[in-house]
């Protein structure tokens, strides 16, 4: 990975972080607290201290990244793994293309994925997932 694409990375989680701290969440960067160091597998890309169950991956890329892509699919494969192999119960994919909105995809109802758009939407389902999670 590029020095721009890691850099690009770590901009779009700090925008993540702020969206969640919007919505009233406390979150936070992994790699704040690793210290910068290669993050393992085993962390997601951002915390949210209060939905400590929930695995959050971020996403972000110009061209490709839409719904109904291999991209946005990968992505949502990766986070389902990862989640179920590190004992969390819940996952997200937040991403977003530049000069756009932030997107939520997630599954609700056991196995129907959904993507939503906007804060006040993004806010609507984190909510519920906080009470699935209680």
């Amino acid at each position: 990975m590029s020095m721009t694409s890691k850099r690009k990375g770590a901009t779009r989680e700090r925008e993540a972080v702020k969206l969640l701290k919007e919505l009233g969440h406390d979150a936070y960067r992994t790699s704040q607290v690793s210290g910068g160091k290669l993050k393992t597998t085993n962390q997601p890309d951002v915390v949210c201290r209060d939905l400590p169950k929930l695995w959050i991956e971020v996403k972000s890329n110009e061209r490709d990244f839409e719904i109904a892509t291999k991209l946005l699919d990968d992505a949502c494969v990766q986070a389902a793994r990862d989640a179920e192999a590190n004992g969390h119960t819940r996952w997200i994919v937040l991403w977003r293309k530049n000069k756009r909105g932030w997107c939520l995809t997630t599954t609700l109802f056991e196995d129907l994925r959904v993507t939503v758009s906007g804060e006040e939407d993004i806010g609507k389902v984190l909510a519920r997932i906080a009470e699935e999670l209680g």
